[in-house]
């Protein structure tokens, strides 16, 4: 061994990666869903992103980084379960748009639908939970100081209420997997 870290040792370097075993996934945007959307581009640039439903489109996309989701989904999430036939070009039309936005191949067309094809700790929410979870078994294991830097590290991803400009889209109803940290 050369000495040298190698993405998919574990280390802060493969979290910025998105390292997952062997395979590397390199973030190219940031999306930060704990307060107001917020889409950084590779540079670290904010991405910007005209209009309440291509900022939703995005913000339920990143609600499942690397998943396929369908079409009808998300018809039904923006145009309701009454869509008319349009819905889906509309759709279309939204998709077309961000991905204009957004770095090459980020959105990608995946049966059913389309997939933010981004790692999942390049969502704020992700990494909340990964920091919050690795808090507590820190806690749990009579570690405290690592406990505290890492639930402090957690609280400070929270820049307002989660989803907080999508409080009454369908999307953003029902169980979360984030709770307010007030």
């Amino acid at each position: 061994m050369d000495g040298r870290r190698r993405p998919g040792s574990g280390t802060p370097f493969d979290i910025l990666l998105g390292v997952v075993g062997d395979a590397v996934r390199v973030l190219v945007v940031q999306v930060l869903l704990l307060g107001t959307l917020v889409v950084l581009d590779d540079a670290g640039q904010p991405v910007s992103l005209a209009g309440a439903k291509l900022r939703g489109l995005l913000a339920a996309l990143a609600l499942r980084p690397g998943q396929a989701v369908s079409a009808e989904l998300l018809v039904e999430q923006f145009w309701g379960a009454e869509a008319k036939a349009t819905a889906t070009n509309s759709l279309q039309g939204l998709v077309s748009k961000l991905r204009r936005a957004l770095p090459a191949g980020v959105l990608a067309t995946r049966p059913p639908g389309y997939v933010l094809d981004i790692a999942v700790e390049s969502v704020d929410a992700n990494r909340f939970e990964r920091l919050a979870s690795e808090g507590r078994r820190a806690l749990t294991g009579g570690d405290a100081a690592t406990a505290a830097k890492l639930l402090r590290e957690a609280l400070e991803l929270w820049r307002g209420s989660a989803l907080a400009e999508f409080i009454y889209d369908e999307f953003a109803q029902g169980p979360k997997p984030y709770v307010s940290p007030s």
